[in-house]
């Protein structure tokens, strides 16, 4: 079952499961789904608990500055609670779990996305909170996630967040939502100036990993390469829109009919390939940290936490331009391209290059309701005058056989 708000997903696990767990004839186990950033990764606990007992201890010593800010003090205390509740299993590594709230700032130093993860390979992963959690819901008849969990999995391998969709009946509230939310999440954009900051600091990731754990340097030779290419497209891109003079009225600009001009064509075409011999080299970097991971501990996970960030940025930019270069002959409707004014951090002019589908009905319609057992969509407002048509053509079900309809009056005044 998937909502598109928290608070629902939180009723359904605490009220409405539990009620029919009551009600029904025949018994059946429930779980949530959750993304892996809600969970502590205890690996990247342990070492800042670590670290801050170690500074705590430095202070008492007279070993660092006393000028230490009452936030640092605030922020050890923390950490040190958070390792020790989850070390006495009074809490189970789940943010939503904790008594207390844990700012931002601070959790987000706590969790990794799976790029950052070395999954088995971890001295950690026995007693993983998002393993648990996983486990926990392949062994549930019912799982209670979100449209954008659903969302995220669709790209992902088979069942390695939620239940296989050919195994999978779907009950979608708030569904009238879901198209919108296809959009939004396969929408790809990115700065051209300040990617190609990041691009120099992936490649200062790969060097730092390969010194490190004293990896093959071929990785750093082709990382070095790729990200050349890379900065050169982006800054020949730069360049050209900078020099059209055409964002001093206007924060965007979009390409008419969709048509791109040659020199997007070409740098952008440079920038993927680039990207993704990047990617090909931080794939092989991360295996070969992989099997190291056992023997180098807290390093090989610090490591791959750092090459996860860049990780990710390269899939997002990955995604742009696949978006952006994409064929529009081959798809149920364009694409949408533009450019947006942007300025950075300091005040420095940049764009952004961005793309997003129109319509998210083929979307769904090839990676969901094609895959999937079964399906049930509901929402108060999924009928508009009276007639379903509108949210069939948004959610691409129009253009499915077998398709059947139920309004129900409400119970409302």
């Amino acid at each position: 079952m998937s909502s598109s708000t928290v608070a629902l997903q939180h009723q359904y696990a605490k009220k409405d499961a539990p009620t029919i767990q009551r009600l029904l004839p025949l018994g059946f186990t429930f779980a949530v789904a959750k993304g892996r950033r809600r969970y502590a990764c205890t690996a990247k606990l342990g070492a800042q608990a670590r670290d801050a007992g170690q500074e705590e201890l430095d202070l008492e010593q007279g070993r660092a500055p006393a000028a230490a800010d009452q936030a640092s003090r605030r922020r050890r205390t923390i950490l040190t609670e958070l390792a020790e509740s989850f070390d006495a299993r009074r809490w189970n590594g789940d943010r939503d779990e904790l008594a207390v709230p844990v700012a931002d700032e601070i959790w987000n130093g706590l969790t990794t996305d799976r790029q950052g993860c070395s999954g088995n390979k971890c001295g950690e992963f026995a007693r993983c909170p998002f393993f648990a959690a996983r486990q926990r819901v392949k062994d549930a008849d019912l799982v209670i996630a979100n449209h954008d969990l659903v969302l995220s999995s669709l790209k992902m391998e088979a069942g390695s967040v939620l239940p296989p969709l050919s195994q999978t009946i779907y009950v979608f509230d708030e569904a009238h939502s879901l198209a919108a939310k296809v959009v939004e999440h396969f929408s790809a954009r990115h700065a051209l100036r300040g990617a190609s900051a990041w691009v120099d600091g992936a490649v200062e990731a790969v060097r730092d990993a390969v010194l490190a754990l004293r990896l093959d340097e071929r990785f750093l030779r082709d990382a070095v390469a790729s990200g050349e290419c890379v900065r050169q497209a982006l800054g020949e891109l730069f360049d050209h829109v900078h020099g059209t003079a055409a964002f001093e009225d206007k924060r965007a600009r979009r390409f008419r009919d969709a048509a791109l001009p040659d020199w997007v064509i070409d740098g952008g075409g440079r920038v993927l390939e680039g990207t993704a011999a990047l990617q090909q080299t931080f794939s092989g970097l991360r295996q070969a940290l992989l099997e190291r991971a056992a023997c180098e501990g807290s390093l090989a996970t610090r490591v791959l936490g750092a090459l996860g960030f860049f990780a990710v940025k390269l899939e997002h930019m990955a995604d742009t331009w696949s978006l952006m270069l994409a064929d529009d002959s081959q798809q149920d409707s364009p694409i949408a391209r533009w450019v947006e004014r942007h300025e950075d951090a300091s005040g420095e002019r940049d764009y952004r290059v961005c793309a997003a589908p129109i319509s998210g009905s083929e979307r769904l319609r090839k990676l969901l309701w094609n895959r999937a057992s079964g399906a049930v969509l509901m929402s108060a407002t999924l009928t508009s005058c009276g007639s379903f048509e509108l949210f069939l053509q948004q959610s691409g079900l129009s253009r499915l056989r077998g398709v059947q309809l139920l309004q129900v009056d409400s119970p409302f005044d």
